[in-house]
């Protein structure tokens, strides 16, 4: 997601140091891992909540259809189907 090495977290915290001080900095350090702590906790129960509504078949067949409806894979069919030829997918 972000493409940030250890130097540039390293300088981003340095900033806040000097920004806010050591006694916020270690207060908003908290504050931020209390939050992304809460945020991946969401995440994973949304997560195991649509695999337990939408089993793994019906997600790879509901992909496939996806896939097969783009409108690339579509206008190939229609032209497959105007020349005669059979499309590439074997449908």
């Amino acid at each position: 997601m972000f493409e940030n090495g250890l130097g540039e977290w390293v300088l981003v915290v340095m900033m806040m140091l000097f920004v806010l001080g050591p006694k916020k900095l270690i207060v908003v350090m908290g504050f931020v891992g209390a939050v992304v702590g809460r945020a991946r906790n969401t995440f994973a129960s949304v997560r195991a909540e649509i695999e337990k509504d939408l089993p793994l078949e019906e997600a790879r067949e509901l992909g496939d259809k996806i896939v097969e409806l783009r409108p690339s894979n579509v206008k190939r069919r229609l032209e497959g189907a105007v020349t005669g030829k059979q499309s590439e997918t074997g449908t």
